[in-house]
């Protein structure tokens, strides 16, 4: 019996990562379902919202609780209606390419709870925020 192993072959041991077609064109579906999603409940929330100024609506707390708190943390540059769109019409497109990434990576389950979690902890400081 032969106290050496048999060698390694390296080239067959690492197989470059490619993604798939079907992954890279599900991505997108979900990132344009998103982007229609984010578009409707803009239109919502601010149809919602209502004319005046003071504390915000209700939707406008469930919806998009990350641009309010960014707001009432003073960030620079949200309070003006470009950025403050542009803050929120990015929220549910980056929720739909997280999901589809975790999707191609079999933890679908995990990544929709943990977004799911984030956003009703957000929603409920938003709700705690003396406005």
């Amino acid at each position: 019996m032969s106290r050496h192993a048999a060698p390694l072959n390296y080239a067959s041991a690492r197989r470059p990562l490619r993604r798939s077609r079907s992954v890279v064109a599900l991505t997108a579906l979900v990132a344009v379902g998103a982007a229609a999603v984010t578009a409707i409940a803009i239109y919502v929330a601010f149809v919602l919202a209502g004319p005046g100024h003071g504390s915000p609506s209700p939707a406008l707390k469930i919806l998009f609780p990350y641009l309010l708190i960014a707001i009432w943390l003073d960030i620079p540059n949200l309070e003006g209606r470009t950025m403050g769109v542009v803050f929120a019409a990015l929220q549910f497109p980056t929720y739909g390419i997280c999901l589809a990434m975790a999707r191609s990576r079999r933890r679908l389950a995990w990544t929709g709870a943990a977004i799911s979690c984030a956003h009703l902890l957000a929603v409920a400081v938003c709700q705690l925020l003396p406005w």
